[in-house]
């Protein structure tokens, strides 16, 4: 039996987002190497592996190196998983499909929640951690079935394969509108790709701009503050619901699948930008009610503002910076700069889990004011700086990033 501390538990939380930043770093050069198609199959290896370690621990170094391992299949997951959504899906959809990597992950979550209340046991943890296996298995069973992005077998000089594998991802289009399709594809490849490399890419005055907007949406993400709503959620539901809490913390689990959803709806209705300045928005006044909420102990309020912040940041920043990464840059340079923004994001998610806790204890019933100040910034910064890409084929968008 392991015994699990405050210590031992920062660092497998810890441990798990190192990894991720470490399979972020990794996963540009590899996806651009071997394919996305490729690296999400062998990347089920790191899930697999990293579940049965976990659930098979005897003692804290397994456990950490568990989840570590785990933390590298989950940070490359998230590099390559949206550049796979953005390179298989049709102009007119290519934010609802983008979105789509959100709402799976949300659902994940949510499976994970109802696993949780049967299995969060002391003998039955094993099992809860090994779950994983199963859709890892079944990705890696039915993931070679699918088809290579057209993009990156255009990017490898493939044009007649990536021909093939478009009318294998759209069997109901015309003719004319496959060329249509593959000529967007065409025109999103950039002759300068030999000089967009991981370091280059950072400065390469050509995609200064595009690559400034990617980060901004990584750091907006993880500095929104919606992983202290998850840390005070339960401890804000004990104290208000006992003997329920654990049933409202699976709300925000629902709550957060269908935001996602409703999300996906409008992304190439509503528009990037629009969603973006709502979430921010609502999550900054949400963020001041939060502080009333403590302050004044309402206790009713806080619940409402739980709810409500993970509402706005599941229809916006949730899925949108993944939504906008692979459209900023051209084929050859998106690996790259999807690595770059990824180790940002998880590094960010990394500091914050160290911060908020002696945060929350130095500010007290004011530790959501930095996050409104932060949020309101960002709605600024948003509203003035950031473009519009709904509906835009790629050339065009970075066309209007000088790309």
């Amino acid at each position: 039996m392991i015994g699990v501390c405050a210590a031992l538990w920062g660092a497998v939380v810890g441990m798990l987002l190192i990894g991720g930043a470490l399979g972020s770093a990794v996963a540009g050069y590899f996806e651009d190497l071997w394919g996305r198609k490729t690296i999400l199959i062998v990347n089920n290896l790191f899930y697999i592996v990293g579940s049965i370690v976990t659930a098979l621990a005897v003692n804290e170094g397994m456990l950490i190196a568990g989840r570590f391992i785990y933390g590298i299949g989950a940070g490359v997951a998230t590099s390559v998983g949206p550049v796979y959504f953005n390179e298989i899906s049709p102009s007119k959809l290519r934010g609802a499909v983008g979105a789509l990597h959100e709402v799976s992950f949300n659902i994940g979550v949510l499976v994970s929640m109802i696993c949780g209340l049967f299995l969060s046991t002391v003998p039955n943890w094993r099992w809860l951690v090994a779950i994983p296996c199963i859709f890892s298995v079944l990705q890696l069973i039915m993931m070679p079935f699918s088809v290579q992005t057209p993009k990156w077998l255009v990017m490898k000089g493939d044009n007649k394969d990536s021909y093939v594998s478009l009318k294998l991802l759209h069997s109901s289009y015309s003719e004319g509108t496959l060329k249509r399709e593959m000529a967007e594809i065409l025109d999103s490849q950039d002759p300068a790709a030999a000089e967009y490399k991981f370091w280059h890419i950072v400065t390469h005055p050509k995609l200064r701009v595009p690559l400034y907007v990617a980060i901004f949406f990584q750091v907006a993400q993880q500095f929104s503050g919606i992983n202290a709503v998850y840390f005070y959620s339960t401890s804000m539901f004990d104290e208000t619901n006992p003997g329920i809490s654990s049933y409202m913390t699976l709300v925000i689990g629902i709550l957060s699948v269908l935001a996602c959803a409703i999300s996906a709806y409008l992304m190439d209705r509503a528009g990037r930008k629009l969603l973006s300045l709502i979430g921010l928005g609502g999550m900054c006044i949400i963020a001041v009610l939060f502080t009333i909420a403590f302050r004044f102990n309402i206790p009713g309020l806080s619940d409402f503002c739980i709810y409500g912040y993970v509402a706005f940041f599941s229809v916006s920043m949730g899925p949108i910076p993944f939504v906008i990464l692979p459209e900023y840059f051209p084929t050859q340079a998106v690996g790259d700069a999807s690595s770059i923004a990824m180790v940002i994001n998880w590094l960010g998610g990394y500091v914050i889990g160290q911060v908020f806790p002696l945060m929350s204890a130095g500010l007290g019933d004011y530790a959501f004011l930095p996050f409104a100040g932060f949020l309101a910034a960002s709605f600024v910064i948003a509203l003035i700086f950031i473009p519009e890409t709904k509906g835009k084929p790629l050339p065009e968008i970075l066309k209007d990033l000088g790309v």
